[in-house]
């Protein structure tokens, strides 16, 4: 990778502060800085298998040290050191898709002596299933929008529908999408050229604002939401409850991703980078990109909402 390329395209978009460790391993420096939205691969639809398999880690002293595992790879538990991936640096070979990883490892037992051990991950597919298709669907008075990404939102017209007593806004494990796409669909909620929120860059701050006039028309709007709703979701959410009437958030907290990413490719790799920071009032609070909703409810009940209301 050509360095000064890369110092130029992270000094110009990374709106955090980059912490420059070892001057001749940028895939190191990249996971030293502990971010999990700034990646770097060889392949922009696989990250590493760690994210495939939804654990959760850092990177302490050229060692991966897991911080969470749900996945069925049990034994790499909380406080797991991992020192070789495929016989590589860890950072190395975390990024490379592969039917098979040998993960070396190791634990502290009670009296902090370190017991080495290792394992294999295999068959665990390496390729991003297509996201369930957006719809929607109006029932008598109810008008249920179910979002699992925010890509194609022109598919959708509202124009045609009859005003709903209630809209429910389904964004449970949707994990974002384009920004663009998620200002596409406020718009249909909001009058032309209303503030929806603001973008922070490096350098800018850009104000969002609503380009057509208003589609929905609504008295009542329930936003499901759990903790696998992340970044553009997180938007729409924050911008509809703040600034509409009659919203009700319902669920559980989410996952709290206030930053929206762009992907660069040089040669081989591609860079995923932090470049903006998004806040729905321009004071730029840190924290509000998570969501808490009105209302703790379990899965199961809101499933059961959705079958009264819309049969779904």
């Amino acid at each position: 990778m050509d360095k000064v390329w890369f110092k130029q395209i992270i000094a110009e978009n990374y709106i955090f502060n980059f912490k420059n460790v070892d001057e001749e391993d940028e895939i190191y420096n990249i996971f030293f800085q502990n971010d999990k939205y700034l990646k770097i691969s060889y392949d922009k639809d696989f990250w590493n298998i760690f994210d495939l398999l939804g654990m959760k880690y850092r990177l302490v002293n050229k060692e991966i040290v897991i911080t969470k595992n749900d996945s069925v790879y049990k034994s790499l538990d909380r406080g797991t050191h991992i020192y070789r991936i495929n016989n590589m640096s860890p950072w190395k070979g975390l990024i490379i898709k592969k039917p098979k990883y040998k993960i070396q490892y190791y634990k502290f037992d009670s009296n902090r002596n370190k017991i080495y051990n290792s394992r294999i991950i295999e068959n665990v597919s390496t390729v991003v299933n297509p996201r369930t298709t957006n719809f929607i669907r109006q029932v008598q008075n109810t008008l249920y929008i179910k979002l699992k990404s925010f890509n194609n939102i022109d598919q959708f017209d509202f124009m045609g529908l009859e005003p709903s007593d209630e809209i429910i806004v389904d964004l449970r494990d949707n994990m974002g999408g384009l920004t663009k796409e998620a200002i596409l669909f406020l718009d249909f909620f909001f009058k032309k050229n209303t503030v929806l929120f603001y973008l922070k860059s490096k350098k800018n701050i850009f104000k969002i604002t609503s380009k057509t006039p208003a589609a929905v028309k609504y008295k009542k709007i329930y936003i499901f939401v759990n903790r696998n709703t992340f970044s553009s979701s997180e938007i729409v959410v924050n911008v509809i409850k703040r600034k509409l009437d009659n919203v009700i958030i319902v669920g559980d907290r989410t996952g709290g991703k206030n930053v929206t990413t762009r992907i660069f490719k040089y040669k081989n790799f591609y860079l995923k980078i932090p470049c903006f920071i998004y806040s729905v009032e321009q004071d730029f609070d840190p924290i509000n990109g998570k969501v808490t909703p009105d209302y703790f409810i379990s899965e199961k009940t809101m499933n059961r909402f959705l079958k009264k209301r819309v049969n779904i």
